[in-house]
């Protein structure tokens, strides 16, 4: 079994070789140290299995494992079960955790599945140009889907399609109190700016002419 959570992936399996005496018969494999360092601290502390070690390098292609009773595996997947608050799951790897290796390891997991078994024609446009669009928007930091919105005590990632308003108004206040210090020019302003602008020609090369003063304005002028 593969269990993909927002911390980190769980692979659960029967334990080969497993003493007869030893009731821990399930091996919970991690692909990193860290996140057996975090199922045994929070999700296995309150089991009879509290105190199985973090088995490293045991000789295969996992970083980790861990020796644990049916039961206790059980639990883990009760308390997982219950930590489900989310509607979109990749996300949650970098809201909550803020890991965007974990989230572009899922993501390329998505994709595969989608290509390999998915049989529904969701897009109008075939899938290797879609694909190939999406990779693009993923180096460009996703601005054509997603607005990140830093501020210095927090950062939070908004979702322009399909935000509420709740939320859009949301994100207005924290503009509003993140930009509360500085002077905005009104639109009088910024004209009078622009008239200003264009009636300077002391760094150009052109002729003084009415004429030659006319054509650099023309040239320009950007508003």
């Amino acid at each position: 079994m593969w269990v993909l959570t927002p911390w980190g992936p769980l692979m659960p399996s029967l334990r080969k070789n497993c003493p007869v005496d030893d009731p821990r018969t399930i091996q919970i494999r991690f692909r990193r140290v860290k996140d057996a360092i975090r199922c045994s601290q929070v999700y296995l502390r309150d089991t009879v299995d509290a105190d199985s070690p973090i088995v490293e390098d045991a000789g295969t292609d996992y970083d980790a494992r861990i020796y644990v009773r049916p039961e206790s595996l059980q639990w883990v997947m009760y308390r997982l079960c219950e930590e489900i608050d989310y509607t979109s799951f990749k996300d949650q790897t970098t809201i909550k955790y803020h890991d965007r290796k974990l989230h572009d390891a899922y993501y390329a997991i998505w994709q595969v599945l989608y290509d390999r078994l998915s049989t529904r024609k969701a897009f109008s446009r075939g899938r290797k140009t879609y694909w190939a669009e999406r990779r693009r928007s993923e180096e460009q930091t996703r601005i054509s889907d997603e607005i990140v919105y830093r501020t210095e005590n927090a950062t939070r990632e908004w979702k322009m399609k399909g935000a509420t308003p709740d939320e859009m108004a949301e994100l207005m206040r924290e503009i509003d109190a993140a930009t509360g210090g500085i002077e905005v020019p009104t639109d009088a302003e910024i004209d009078a700016m622009g008239e200003t602008l264009q009636n300077d020609h002391s760094d150009c090369a052109h002729s003084d002419s009415k004429s030659a003063r006319k054509r650099c304005n023309k040239a320009r002028r950007t508003w």
